[in-house]
C-alpha cells in the first residue's frame, strides 16, 4: 500500500515538474513590430518569432486597413533558410524542423498620402494547419499584432512647397524672356 502511495506521489511530482518546465519555456509567440510614419511615406515592419518549438512551415495571411496602407512587398529572413512565396499569404516550407527565433518576415508597407492620425493595426492570420512541424503536427502559436502610428505630417506640404518654387522659376523666366529692362 505504501508502495503505491509513494509511486503515485512520485508520478504527481514528476506530471507538475515537467508542466513547470513547460510554462517556464513561454509559449509560441509571433510578433508584428510597431513603427512611426507619416502619410505618403514606406515603412518596414518586422515580424519576430520567439519560443519556437521547432516547425518546418508556416503560412500567414495579413490583415490590415487598406484605406491607410497598401502592403508592398514580404520577404522572408536569411536566417530561415528553406523555400519562400508571397502572394496573399507568406508560405515557408523547410526539408527539416527549424527552431530559429528572431526576425522570420519583413513587411514593406506604403501609408496612403491622405491617411489621417492615428493607429494602423497589422496583424497575422493564420488557420489550423498552417503551422506545422516535419511530423505534420500543429504548431499553435499566439499571435501579438503590431501597427504603424501614422503622424499628422504630411508630405503634400514639401510638395506644395516645390511647386510654388517651380512656379516662382517659371514666372522669372518669363519675365527674363517678354520684359525688357532698359
Amino acid at each position: 500500500m505504501h508502495k503505491k502511495l509513494i509511486c503515485l506521489l512520485l508520478g504527481v511530482l514528476v506530471v507538475f515538474t515537467l508542466s513547470i518546465m513547460v510554462c517556464a519555456a513561454g509559449s509560441p509567440t509571433v510578433t508584428v513590430s510597431t513603427a512611426e510614419s507619416n502619410p505618403g511615406d514606406t515603412v518596414e515592419i518586422d515580424v519576430v518569432m520567439n519560443n519556437n518549438p521547432g516547425i518546418n512551415t508556416f503560412s500567414f495571411g495579413f490583415d490590415y486597413d487598406a484605406s491607410k496602407l497598401q502592403l508592398i512587398n514580404v520577404t522572408v529572413d536569411k536566417n530561415l533558410g528553406g523555400q519562400f512565396a508571397y502572394a496573399k499569404k507568406a508560405v515557408w516550407i523547410n526539408g527539416k524542423d527549424i527552431k530559429y527565433n528572431g526576425n522570420i518576415l519583413k513587411l514593406k508597407f506604403k501609408v496612403s498620402d491622405i491617411a489621417q492620425a492615428g493607429d494602423a493595426t497589422i496583424n497575422l492570420t493564420y488557420s489550423l494547419g498552417d503551422i506545422s512541424n516535419y511530423n505534420e503536427q500543429d504548431v499553435n502559436f499566439k499571435i501579438e499584432a503590431g501597427k504603424i502610428v501614422i503622424k499628422g505630417e504630411t508630405n503634400n506640404t514639401s510638395l506644395i512647397q516645390k511647386i510654388i518654387q517651380t512656379i516662382k522659376k517659371i514666372i522669372e523666366l518669363l519675365k527674363s524672356l517678354f520684359i525688357k529692362t532698359n
